[in-house]
């Protein structure tokens, strides 16, 4: 009897033994549980802390995005805008190109990224009423700053009796480029180093021996198409030399 006895209260102790282990396997299971829950809630709602915040220039640039449709999508021979055409809200257009524009050259790298935007940004008047995408605007606030030259005709006569056609400074970059982008920062990696003032003196520079290749028929042709650039060349390059004067300690 007392042998049964003490077979039976070692068992006892013997299952208490297991039912304590069980029990302490199962809570530890059940707290690692609850911790990986927790690690993937946090995961799931921590906020990305290395996600940059847009900059001022892509929010600027983000309003050169219309708020209106393309009044002349089709280029029809119209100079008219419709009537449903937001004037008002039009003007956001208007004053972010002008905080690009006073941005200066520290805007140049975000808007080349941007140069092929195709959305609608603004129309003006040509032969019809052309619109403009982001993209071209983009470009146009480098190119009224870096090309001085503000030659606008399509082409003229040459030495030679032939026509040729007007070119900017930029098209040297963008002919045969597969994009607009590609075509600028194919600029801005020769260029970019530059301080504005003297991507100024390159464009013309190029731009007066444009004119010069093409050459003059006759002296009033040297006045109207070289003069003008030469004129522009000496008031940069002497402004440009007063500065540097003034910053000589």
């Amino acid at each position: 009897m007392c042998n049964m006895t003490t077979r039976i209260a070692a068992a006892t102790i013997l299952l208490a033994a297991v039912s304590c282990r069980n029990s302490a396997q199962a809570d530890r299971k059940a707290s690692a549980q609850t911790q990986t829950q927790a690690q993937a809630q946090a995961q799931t709602h921590t906020p990305i802390v290395d996600a940059a915040p847009p900059s001022e220039v892509e929010l600027l640039i983000g309003k050169l995005r219309s708020p209106n449709r393309d009044p002349n999508p089709n280029r029809d021979p119209t100079r008219d805008f419709p009537a449903t055409f937001d004037h008002v809200a039009q003007k956001q257009v208007g004053r972010a190109y002008e905080a690009l524009v006073a941005k200066g050259k520290a805007a140049f790298p975000t808007l080349i990224d941007h140069a092929d935007d195709k959305g609608y940004s603004l129309s003006v008047h040509s032969a019809v009423l052309l619109g403009l995408s982001v993209g071209e605007v983009c470009k146009t606030i480098i190119e009224q700053q870096v090309d001085l030259a503000g030659m606008t005709y399509k082409s003229r006569s040459g030495a030679d009796g032939a026509w040729h056609p007007h070119r900017s400074y930029f098209s040297q970059y963008l002919r045969g480029a597969s994009s607009r982008t590609k075509g600028l920062r194919h600029w801005w990696s020769k260029q970019g180093h530059l301080p504005l003032k003297q991507m100024q003196v390159t464009a013309l520079r190029w731009a007066i021996e444009r004119e010069r290749e093409i050459g003059f028929r006759a002296p009033p042709d040297k006045k109207v198409y070289l003069d003008p650039l030469l004129a522009k060349l000496k008031q940069l390059t002497s402004i440009s030399s007063e500065s540097s004067k003034r910053a000589s300690p």
